[in-house]
């Protein structure tokens, strides 16, 4: 880095600019691995122009290099999630300015890197942009997809995406295994690092095509539904159908519940998980559905051992009990106690506190 957020080319030994030269191959010297996690470095700073320009100059590089070539599509995949991923989080608070505004070099673009378009344009520029010997495309993974709806923050264009998605994406292949996290991690957690996840999901090049919209993209339109704020406590009508789900007359806990009608129906691939229904507790606790949400608790209960592990944790419980001790319910609040002591949970000082 030159110290403006710019990528510069050193060639000798002495770290001097030599532009005259011509430039090494940065895949000789700089690992997949290493390379994301500088895209990601440089994304947590906010120097996303930086980033970009090191990402797609490393692939290019990682193409042109003969000994890479057996590498070069997971290098690609993984750089590309990883600058997806820096793009489609929003800038951090932390880097607001006194004067309440945040500092000149992340408020200026921050807007346009999170816009749908931008990161969509991102995913086909690493499908497309580097095609193999064999003329296939770079195929994304399950990272690469969450990133992009991680950075939509309007809950209809998420479903919408979501669905071109699945149109795209969605396959007949054998399931994989997916990351869960807890409900009250950043939405991003999954996403940024695990490149050893990625590589056991991505699979050999000669595999056959894996369903890569699983239940952790699903979760990430849910975590998007559930952040909605709700105009009215009207029931309604779930469907079944994402698109119709996505009426902008539905609220957000309506919709998270028809996306997890719509998950059941899919396959093992997008079978919801604790995390799923973590979030979608918490959203209809939050607008006043405690009916629907303990419901939804029993519902959980009962499932089979492939969408309610042993290993249950209190994050399940801990959004339904804030939200009874923040409304003062606190017939709720000892009924869900009696459920956490049902499922041998611990009871700690901090859920007691609420």
């Amino acid at each position: 880095l030159d110290g403006k957020n710019n990528f510069a080319n050193y060639s000798n030994a002495n770290g001097e600019a030599t532009p005259q030269r011509r430039p090494r191959n940065l895949s000789n010297d700089i690992l997949p691995k290493d390379a994301s996690s500088l895209v990601r470095l440089l994304g947590r700073n906010s120097a996303r122009d930086a980033m970009l320009e090191f990402c797609r100059r490393y692939c290019r590089d990682v193409i042109a290099n003969a000994s890479k070539k057996d590498a070069a599509e997971e290098a690609i995949l993984f750089a590309y999630t990883a600058a997806i991923a820096a793009c489609a989080k929003p800038p951090l608070t932390s880097l607001a300015s006194s004067s309440g505004r945040e500092p000149s070099h992340v408020g200026t673009t921050t807007a346009n890197y999170r816009s749908k378009s931008f990161l969509l344009s991102l995913l086909s520029e690493m499908e497309y942009g580097y095609t193999k010997e064999d003329g296939r495309s770079i195929r994304p993974n399950s990272y690469t997809l969450s990133a992009v709806l991680l950075g939509i923050d309007d809950s209809t264009e998420a479903m919408n995406v979501l669905e071109e998605f699945e149109e795209k994406y969605n396959t007949n292949g054998c399931g994989s295994t997916t990351t869960t996290t807890n409900a009250d991690d950043d939405d991003s957690s999954s996403i940024e690092g695990g490149e050893e996840e990625q590589q056991q999901q991505h699979g050999s090049n000669h595999a056959p095509l894996e369903n890569i919209v699983t239940v952790q993209v699903y979760n990430v339109v849910i975590a998007s539904c559930s952040k909605q704020s709700n105009a009215n406590n009207d029931n309604g009508n779930s469907s079944n159908s994402i698109s119709i789900s996505s009426n902008s007359s539905n609220s957000g806990w309506q919709r998270a519940i028809s996306l997890l009608q719509t998950m059941r129906r899919k396959g093992s691939l997008t079978q919801p998980n604790e995390q799923t229904y973590s979030l979608i507790l918490s959203s209809c606790a939050e607008h006043g559905q405690m009916k629907v949400a303990m419901s939804l608790l029993e519902e959980f209960r009962q499932s089979p051992p492939i969408i309610h592990p042993t290993s249950t944790t209190t994050d399940l419980y801990l959004p339904l009990l804030k939200v009874c001790a923040k409304l003062g319910q606190y017939k709720n609040a000892w009924s869900i106690i009696s459920i956490m002591k049902e499922d041998s949970l611990e009871l700690t000082t901090g859920i007691m506190n609420l």
